[in-house]
């Protein structure tokens, strides 16, 4: 997996989760109105920050198996 993907995923994710909060919380859908909310000073930057290690584990998960695969002269295809 490149960081291309990666960033991909990590944009995905981000509108995933930015979306279910809208939909599902109708108090956090009141403060991402106002830009000085806690929401956007606290809440946000934690989804993005928690939604990056995500992103960067599974690329790091994904290039491993694929290595991992390569060991000892076999490889299995899928």
């Amino acid at each position: 997996m490149s960081w291309g993907q990666t960033a991909v995923v990590f944009l995905l994710m981000t509108a995933l989760i930015f979306g279910e909060t809208m939909v599902f919380n109708p108090t956090l859908r009141q403060q991402i109105g106002s830009i000085h909310s806690v929401y956007w000073q606290l809440a946000f930057p934690a989804d993005l920050c928690a939604t990056a290690i995500l992103a960067i584990g599974m690329r790091f998960a994904w290039n491993r198996l694929g290595a991992c695969r390569k060991v000892g002269g076999v490889r299995y295809e899928s």
